[in-house]
């Protein structure tokens, strides 16, 4: 009887451990599923986050030499028509 007891408690454990066996791979199988496709997201995400770094560094330069005094007379005088004192004026008939 004792060792019938004895069997009986292997196989449950022999049971319980391909369970528990089984169930520890499929979770590392779907957390290395999850790690590929966060990768995948944070490869994306760099990605938009360089062109966006690139874009402000282009917005700051373009901003910084329209608030020059030279810009904004080289403006005025292109699209305003403002002279300065001392300009020759030609005019096209």
């Amino acid at each position: 009887m004792e060792a019938k007891k004895f069997k009986l408690v292997v196989k449950l454990c022999s049971v319980l451990s391909a369970i528990a066996v089984f169930a520890l791979v499929i979770t590392a199988v779907v957390q290395f599923a999850q790690m590929g496709a966060l990768a995948r997201k944070k490869s994306k995400l760099q990605k938009e986050l360089d062109y966006l770094s690139a874009t402000e560094s282009s917005i700051k330069e373009t901003l910084a030499k329209h608030d020059s005094l030279d810009y904004t007379e080289q403006y005025a005088r292109e699209h305003l028509g403002f002279v300065e004192d001392g300009d020759i004026i030609y005019e096209i008939n």
